[in-house]
């Protein structure tokens, strides 16, 4: 997820489609912040630009007059003991505060341990990795639940 991280804030602070998924997913998760801040992958003009456009796309849709926004039926009870003014005005700082998408390096990750998983479960005729596998410590119970469910 390092190599991921360092090569997205080298090369696609500005790319639209990279941002896009940024935006969406209301920037990276706690520990993927956490990772690239300790990790000093990308540098402070790159996450100044990532969060820039996060926190102008969340203001965008706070000032947006289009009515109120739709909010989950949990709040819609709560909600109704409100003053109208105010009740649109909570529903759509949720909806601006909700993220529409994962953060995308948790995406990437999911999508590489599917596929090194599967790759896994494909070879295990392959003596080679049967012999890999018997000298490792093997797999941790999650993973070894996802390749259970690629067999």
């Amino acid at each position: 997820m390092e190599r991921y991280l360092d090569r997205h804030f080298y090369e696609n602070v500005n790319s639209s489609a990279w941002r896009d998924s940024l935006r969406a997913s209301l920037g990276f998760c706690h520990e993927h912040a956490w990772l690239a801040v300790n990790g000093r992958l990308g540098d402070a003009l790159g996450f100044s630009i990532i969060y820039r456009d996060i926190v102008n796309s969340v203001l965008k849709q706070l000032s947006n007059n289009n009515g109120p926004a739709h909010t989950s039926r949990r709040w819609t009870a709560s909600l109704r003991q409100i003053p109208e003014q105010v009740r649109n005005m909570i529903e759509k700082m949720l909806t601006a505060l909700t993220p529409r998408k994962r953060c995308p390096v948790c995406e990437h990750r999911d999508e590489t341990t599917r596929t090194v998983l599967s790759v896994l479960v494909d070879e295990l005729e392959n003596p080679q990795m049967t012999n890999a596998l018997e000298a490792s410590e093997g797999l941790c119970l999650p993973h070894l639940r996802l390749a259970l469910e690629n067999m």
